[in-house]
């Protein structure tokens, strides 16, 4: 059965854009970036979300000040809104660029479009013990791609270093579950949208990770500080952080707690989509339900019918449609 509440690893769908997570028995979820090029011509399918999409999932989306960019995002639940990892994906029209990303709690455009923020997610299980094993979170450290653990990290990866960072990830770390003994742990990342006019498959050139926190995430006015909220003040997917950080941009070593005046922050733009419910069919027309596009239509978000449907899941899926250019 599903194991679908503790959102253990992304599965890769025929759609052929994502690829599958690996949790390596450890129940670690996390996701792999999509930068994707294709012919300029050609028809592009891109799920917002290639992991777990829970009995609900709530659709979102937003547009940069001209039009041309479209951020979305699947948010998921679990049993009795527990959280579960998210999925977006971001595509630029002007310059025909496009970036997926799953296993995340949150993502955020800089005021200018400039950067993209985003909280990286991670859960561990129990496994039927009374809490996570400190090895857990020793694999862990092992399973992050080695560039983001030497920018949190820096030295050499000696036994000791690798479990001197599981124990800072365990101490950021938080409760994921009301219902089984699970544990969750955000790491915040900067993405320069510059970066991904070059990038293939895999994560983006300009990613650099900022943050040993990130449950949330949002920018100041100025666009030169990420503000991370740190760990859900309770186990719900829609929980508020407990503290906020704030952490300047060109990154440096200070993280300074948040005791600014929220009309600092960029306001937070998120346009409410259809949500996508086990048992509440939707109106689509042939199949497809167009939710929104960017500003020469290039860009479509759409809500189709999934060609594989999974079990105790929504039958149908959200995903970024990039249009042919008309000859």
């Amino acid at each position: 059965m599903r194991q679908w509440l503790v959102a253990l690893c992304a599965m890769a769908m025929a759609w052929g854009c994502g690829s599958a997570g690996d949790t390596r028995g450890k129940g670690a979820s996390t996701g792999s970036a999509r930068g994707l090029s294709a012919a300029a011509d050609t028809l592009l399918v891109i799920p917002l979300n290639n992991g777990t999409h829970g009995m609900a999932a709530r659709i979102r989306w937003m547009l940069s000040p001209d039009g041309h960019a479209i951020l979305a995002m699947e948010d998921p639940a679990g049993v009795e809104a527990e959280p579960v990892p998210n999925g977006f994906a971001f595509a630029d029209e002007a310059r025909d660029v496009t970036w997926q990303e799953d296993g995340a709690w949150d993502v955020a455009p800089s005021a200018d479009w400039k950067r993209l923020a985003y909280a990286k997610s991670y859960l561990l299980r129990a496994n039927d013990r009374d809490s996570v094993l400190f090895t857990e979170w020793v694999g862990l450290v092992g399973w992050i791609p080695a560039a983001v653990t030497a920018q949190l990290a820096p030295g050499a990866r000696t036994p000791e270093w690798q479990r001197a960072l599981a124990a800072r990830l365990r101490a950021h770390g938080f409760t994921a579950s009301g219902m089984a003994i699970v544990s969750g742990v955000g790491i915040t990342h900067v993405v320069m949208v510059d970066s991904l006019e070059a990038v293939g498959s895999g994560r983006p050139a300009g990613d650099v990770a900022v943050a040993l926190d990130g449950w949330r995430v949002r920018w100041t006015r100025f666009g030169d500080t990420v503000v991370v909220g740190d760990h859900p003040a309770r186990a719900m997917d829609d929980a508020h952080p407990q503290h906020w950080l704030a952490v300047p941009l060109p990154a440096d070593t200070l993280v300074r707690a948040w005791k600014g005046d929220t009309a600092q922050l960029a306001p937070a733009t998120w346009i409410a989509g259809p949500v996508l419910d086990i048992s509440v069919p939707l109106v689509m027309p042939n199949g497809t339900l167009v939710v929104a596009s960017t500003k020469d239509g290039r860009f479509q978000l759409q809500v189709r019918k999934r060609m594989h449907p999974v079990e105790n899941e929504s039958p149908n899926e959200a995903v970024l449609v990039r249009l042919p250019r008309a000859r």
